[in-house]
């Protein structure tokens, strides 16, 4: 595929309550290495997913907000 740019992969993460996600990026800046710490704390639940998946997801995530 020289010269054909490939589609990123998929990062599905978490939104947290906001008091959850203070408290957790208070705790990775006490003990993250600051030279690596340039994110809010987060959860990763999928970091990889193919690009093909994005609708098959989107539909999923929908249906599991909705239904929880």
């Amino acid at each position: 595929m020289t010269g054909e740019r490939q589609a990123a992969p998929l990062i599905l993460t978490a939104e947290l309550p906001a008091d959850l996600q203070a408290w957790a990026t208070r705790l990775r800046a006490e003990h993250f290495p600051p030279e690596r710490n340039f994110l809010d704390a987060h959860v990763t639940l999928f970091h990889a997913l193919p690009p093909s998946s994005e609708a098959e997801l989107r539909d999923c995530c929908a249906m599991l907000a909705r239904d929880h």
